[in-house]
């Protein structure tokens, strides 16, 4: 956790810095967990809480063995309250555009690892001055990033403040090609204009033989929105955000259909998102 390395200390006393804030938010846990208890499986709920989301906090924000030293201030620190996650990193060069792709691959990776194992997610992500210790997330980077999430986010999603997107294609123009650069990978625009984390990206990879898919977690990741769409189907405003990830989930197989590895059926059917009413009485055949 928080040492006083971090970026966040200078001469062993707290600091204000200009950082990357992430705020993620597991979707519907609080939920999932209270109805497990109150269905008297309190330990079931315990062990998927332990072996699932602790998990992948855990793997999130330990630092490795290259993160702590006693020469180099750690650049990231994180906090953790039961499915929150608060994540910052200081800006350390002049333009912060590895600061940017390590907060934005680091996010992905966790909601995709959560995405894998039926956990879904949705967070913001915001620019401005920040203080994070063991304890403490504290400045109005922290504010904007959970404001985004709870008011703007909506779908399972990671969205981006105005002042980070406009960062990001800063970052695009560093390249020869900006449609080509990183970030147009890691960021997608969606249809209301609001801009989020691209997390599936991380399931494609290149060797010698060219473009690759990762296609056994791409059907896991399948499998588990059909089962949310199919489990709340009586609860339609739970449901809509199952099918916001279906959708995207779909988008993403168009754009790696060429991929060695994919194969037709890594989409969603039209039949799993597709609802229809039904009249008062029905018309006999």
């Amino acid at each position: 956790m928080a040492v006083k390395g971090t970026a966040y200390f200078a001469d062993g006393r707290p600091r204000l810095q200009t950082s990357y804030c992430l705020f993620i938010d597991i979707l519907g846990f609080a939920q999932r967990i209270q109805s497990a208890f109150e269905a008297g499986r309190g330990g079931e709920a315990l062990e998927i809480y332990y072996e699932s989301v602790a998990k992948k906090i855990r793997e999130l924000i330990v630092p490795g063995p290259d993160d702590d030293n006693p020469i180099t201030p750690r650049a990231w620190d994180a906090k953790v309250f039961t499915d929150n996650v608060v994540l910052g990193y200081a800006l350390w060069s002049d333009h912060g555009q590895n600061e940017f792709g390590n907060a934005v691959l680091q996010a992905a990776d966790y909601q995709l690892q959560l995405a894998l194992s039926g956990v879904f997610c949705r967070g913001g992500m915001a620019i401005g001055d920040l203080f994070m210790d063991e304890f403490t997330a504290f400045g109005p980077a922290m504010i904007d990033a959970y404001r985004l999430e709870s008011q703007v986010a909506d779908f399972p999603r990671i969205v981006l403040s105005n002042e980070v997107v406009a960062l990001a294609q800063k970052y695009t123009k560093f390249y020869l090609e900006p449609a080509y650069s990183p970030e147009n990978s890691n960021v997608l625009i969606d249809v209301d204009g609001v801009a989020f984390i691209n997390y599936l990206d991380e399931l494609c990879g290149v060797d010698d033989g060219g473009y690759f898919l990762y296609a056994d977690s791409l059907a896991s990741h399948r499998d588990n929105i059909m089962r949310q769409l199919v489990d709340n189907r009586k609860t339609p405003k739970i449901w809509a955000k199952y099918r916001w990830v279906a959708s995207y989930h779909n988008w993403y197989c168009d754009q790696v259909s060429m991929y060695r590895g994919y194969h037709g059926d890594l989409q969603i059917s039209a039949d799993c998102v597709h609802t229809s009413p039904t009249q008062l009485v029905p018309i006999p055949d």
